[in-house]
């Protein structure tokens, strides 16, 4: 802004003189044209378009002063603007002259994978880089059977294929399912399976019957338990040559004619003992012989001796005799003709129901027929099985059935499955412990609407979507089943990476844990302490020493000229502002964020 003129006392017409000559503009120089009286000069020299104003970014290094009406055409094109990154994700905006340098060195920039030869085509951010390399299908990895003397070194996405084939891989012996555990080369896995313990071979008594395939190192002790294997007759000595196996050994023996037997009938009395090929001839004409009664017909069951056979048919209590009572033809056995004559249909006796008023007098034989007919027929209720005790004349059995108290009738609950018939009285006392009565749910109080049967309550409370179950992190709560997934995305316990994982902290832990550990996380990222003079790197924690000693801003720092006194207050003030964790702004820890 130019000084006022000096006040100058002049007569009044000088004055107006003065003021009404015009002057130049004092930015004439730099092409203004404006020529006005001095009161009005000052107030346009404030406001002229041609004079020199100051970049807004000299503090970057800008020194040029452009002429306010360029003023905006040179913010736009100043080579020291900030300017934004190429690379899509960095937030760092680098002055517009080492926007180039910047972009060299970005974070951001695409790179190609470490094991680009190995057949990885991906494109990566050059801050991922290392950590894809770690965990790329295309690094190489040592073959797994390394140890044998295999130098090849397959990528991880062949590492099982070149197992497969591997020369050095050990394979089994082709006997392994029978007992062999050697691990061979392959070279020798040919001459080992000819000599091996465990092949098949056949049972010697094969030719016996014996289909038996067992481990050569078995076989003699096989043959000598093998069930086909020959052993001689127990009744060798009574004259048997045969040598069955040892399987049939036992059934040789019962079935060999020379076995000694007994007479069959020697529970009825005959002693004598020969051998079995002759028992037959003797059994045909043994006194002991058993013959049938000669009223087995008739229910006689007893076996005789031949020569007492005449004495039993004349005692034989199931000989014929006639019946006593007239016009029947039947002869009952002699045991039952007693009987037979209580029971005759024949016999007349009074009408079962005479007390009742019915004086006839029938053959019994023509009972049942009667009683059928009968007004005085006493019947009892249809349901008197279901607890009726009513007894009532036959006539009236239809009326009393309609409105019997002992009816069957549905269940209340037969639509949810209950099958039961019961009692009329007996209805709603069923119905209030039906097992099918429908019940609330035992997890209502937690979100559940159903209504199931009793019976199935046990079984719906173990699947209900509503059940309470275990955090799997260890929480302390108890959700509902239907609610473990939300609970589980908002647990305070879930597990989780520190942020700077990206910078290489590695620690897991819970979630409500994780903000005491970034305070403290030797990754976290910060601005440099020279952020002020123009650096803006950001590094991680425990690199701090190294980036300060090869900083290219602290040379500015170190020039300027500073008391002891004043400068190490300053210096350890800047310090914890700068480095201090509880001293770090939003902006800076945006910054962090974004690395990451």
């Amino acid at each position: 802004r130019p000084k006022p003129p000096p006040v100058v006392t002049t007569a009044p017409m000088a004055r107006r003189r003065m003021e009404a000559r015009a002057v130049h503009c004092p930015h004439s120089k730099h092409g203004c044209p404006m020529q006005r009286p001095p009161c009005f000069i000052e107030q346009h020299a404030l406001n002229c378009e041609f004079r020199p104003v100051s970049c807004p970014y000299r503090k970057s290094g800008c020194r040029q002063q452009p002429l306010a009406y360029e003023e905006q055409d040179h913010i736009e094109n100043c080579e020291f603007r900030p300017v934004k990154c190429r690379y899509d994700g960095c937030k760092v905006m680098p002055i517009a002259n080492l926007q180039a340098e910047h972009a060299a060195e970005c974070h951001y920039r695409p790179v190609p994978c470490l094991h680009r030869e190995r057949g990885c085509q991906e494109i990566i951010v050059a801050y991922q880089r290392m950590s894809h390399g770690d965990k790329c299908e295309f690094r190489p990895v040592p073959c797994r059977y390394a140890d044998r003397g295999c130098q090849v070194q397959p990528s991880k996405n062949q590492e099982k294929t070149h197992a497969t084939t591997c020369d050095f891989r050990p394979v089994q012996c082709q006997h392994a399912k029978r007992g062999c555990q050697e691990l061979l080369f392959i070279q020798e896995a040919e001459s080992h399976a000819d000599i091996c313990d465990f092949r098949p071979v056949p049972c010697p008594f094969e030719a016996d019957g014996c289909e038996a395939t067992v481990n050569a190192a078995d076989r003699d002790m096989h043959r000598n338990s093998c069930a086909f294997r020959p052993v001689p007759c127990p009744f060798q000595a009574l004259g048997c040559k045969m040598e069955p196996c040892y399987r049939d050994k036992t059934s040789h023996a019962k079935s060999c004619k020379y076995r000694p037997v007994f007479c069959k009938y020697k529970q009825r009395g005959c002693t004598q003992q020969l051998s079995f090929f002759n028992s037959a001839r003797h059994a045909s004409g043994c006194g002991y012989w058993p013959v049938p009664c000669s009223f087995e017909a008739r229910g006689c069951e007893k076996r005789i001796n031949a020569r007492e056979l005449e004495q039993h048919c004349e005692s034989c209590n199931h000989r014929p005799v006639d019946c006593k009572h007239k016009g029947c033809s039947y002869q009952p056995n002699a045991e039952d003709a007693a009987a037979h004559s209580e029971q005759c249909g024949f016999r007349l006796m009074p009408c079962p129901y005479a007390v009742h008023g019915c004086e006839e007098w029938i053959q019994a034989q023509k009972v049942d027929s009667h009683q059928e007919v009968c007004d005085f027929k006493p019947v009892a209720c249809p349901y008197e099985s279901r607890g009726c005790p009513e007894r009532i004349f036959s006539l009236n059995v239809r009326s009393h059935a309609e409105k019997c108290a002992s009816r069957p009738v549905p269940c209340l609950h037969a639509k949810r499955g209950c099958q039961e018939e019961i009692n009329a009285q007996h209805r709603l006392r069923h119905s209030a412990r039906c097992v099918y009565r429908p019940v609330p749910c035992v997890h209502q109080v937690l979100g559940c609407t159903e209504l199931v049967s009793h019976k199935h309550l046990s079984q719906h409370a173990m699947n209900c979507r509503w059940r309470p179950v275990e955090c799997p992190f260890g929480c302390g709560e108890k959700p509902s089943l239907a609610d473990s997934k939300k609970h589980a995305a908002e647990c305070k316990f879930r597990p989780a990476f520190c942020r700077y994982k990206a910078q290489g902290c590695t620690q897991q832990m819970s979630l409500h844990s994780l903000s005491s550990h970034m305070v403290n996380c030797e990754f976290r990222v910060a601005p440099c302490r020279f952020q002020s003079r123009g650096c803006r790197a950001q590094i991680c924690w425990k690199d701090r020493q190294q980036h300060l000693a090869t900083c290219r801003f602290r040379d500015e720092v170190e020039a300027e000229p500073r008391s002891s006194k004043e400068s190490a207050p300053k210096k350890s003030t800047e310090r914890r502002r700068d480095w201090g964790p509880r001293r770090q702004g939003p902006e800076q820890m945006g910054a962090a964020v974004a690395v990451q």
